[in-house]
């Protein structure tokens, strides 16, 4: 009995001397934690956005104060409008075409509506039609968050070209 008694005993130390070897093997071993980085995070989520920019008070009516149609003819919203202070103060976003074809509007945050006003609207030499290229986020909200935006010329689709006809005479050569 007393040599079963000391055959558990030796059994349990060596379980024991087992588990704390490979406990402390386990903490010795590096920890090997992969974290994205915040570049590798942008380039996952950013999108680009073309459209055209337009203030936040005339993009949320779909209409400036022209009573143009901004979600058929944003390029029609003049850059007066979008820098007189009651449309300004509004902030700013950008249209851009859904999958329906009908422009629809997103505000910009902070850091997009700063761009607009100190960089896009400030420099422009355009009286309307202020196409840009923004790249960003945009979150559930509805809202795009920017990290650029630079203005850019979107090609419009071809208009029909209309011709004149004339009537002209046939000429004939004699011999």
């Amino acid at each position: 009995m007393k040599k079963v008694v000391i055959l558990v005993i030796l059994v349990s130390f060596a379980l024991c001397a087992i588990s704390l070897y490979a406990q402390n093997l386990k903490s010795k071993s590096p920890q090997v934690t992969v974290q994205p980085t915040n570049q590798a995070v942008k380039q996952v989520t950013e999108k680009s956005f073309s459209g055209y920019l337009s203030d936040v008070m005339c993009g949320n009516a779909g209409r400036d104060t022209a009573n143009n149609d901004l979600t058929k003819y944003p390029s029609k919203h003049a850059v007066v409008c979008m820098k007189s202070p009651k449309c300004s103060i509004s902030g700013y976003g950008i249209f851009f075409k859904n999958p329906k074809g009908l422009y629809e509007f997103h505000r910009f945050d902070t850091n997009g509506n700063n761009i607009a006003k100190g960089s896009i609207l400030k420099n422009t030499t355009k009286k309307n039609d202020v196409s840009i290229v923004v790249m960003g986020t945009l979150g559930k909200d509805g809202v795009l968050r920017v990290s650029s935006i630079k203005e850019s010329i979107l090609t419009k689709q071809a208009q029909p070209v209309k011709r004149e006809v004339t009537k002209s005479k046939p000429t004939v050569t004699g011999k």
